[in-house]
């Protein structure tokens, strides 16, 4: 009885399907009084397609869900972070990452990490200087006659004169460069990969 009534409505949703726009449209619609089984029609569509079809869809997503544990697949590195990688060792990744941070500077480049390294180096031989009884200097030019003046405001309201030194101005703003950060070029950029 029930493979009877599916055949029946599919054969008029058939031929229904065949009929011109309008006339389509006013059959389908709820306003068709005139038609009988239009409602019969719709409730064995939701009853034979549409909730079969949902029950299969969620069957397929459980069954997909408990297949088996997912294997996660291999981490691969980036290009730029298997070249912070090769070094000395003397500096993590982590170093460098929180340096660009501060800085604003692309240690992305192998010569780069090697100049780093050697500027630390440089900077790890001043520690081994006995520093015990200098007092700190008030200036680097310590020998010569600091001429120093009252600090009172003589002199204001010069906003337009000292906007004219800066080379770009944004809406009375000074417009600092964004760092020595070199963008890479277009055809230098490597797309993303999903595997």
């Amino acid at each position: 009885m029930a493979a009877a009534a599916a055949v029946a409505s599919l054969s008029r949703l058939s031929g229904l399907l065949g009929r011109p726009g309008a006339q389509l449209g006013r059959s389908m619609s709820s306003g068709a009084h005139g038609e009988e089984g239009s409602a019969r029609m719709w409730k064995a569509l939701t009853y034979f397609v549409a909730l079969p079809g949902v029950g299969v869809s969620m069957l397929n997503v459980f069954l997909k869900s408990h297949h088996g544990e997912h294997e996660r697949p291999e981490f691969v590195a980036y290009p730029h972070l298997r070249i912070r990688s090769k070094g000395s060792g003397r500096v993590t990744a982590e170093v460098i990452e929180h340096l660009e941070r501060l800085a604003l500077v692309d240690f992305g480049s192998q010569e780069a990490v090697a100049r780093l390294e050697k500027a630390i180096a440089f900077a790890d031989r001043l520690r081994a200087v006995d520093t015990d009884g200098v007092e700190p200097m008030e200036s680097v030019l310590e020998d010569r006659c600091l001429y120093l003046r009252s600090d009172s405001v003589v002199e204001g309201n010069c906003a337009e004169e000292l906007l004219q030194n800066a080379h770009r101005v944004v809406e009375e703003y000074f417009v600092a460069p964004p760092g020595n950060i070199s963008l890479p070029k277009q055809d230098e950029q490597e797309p993303f990969s999903h595997n």
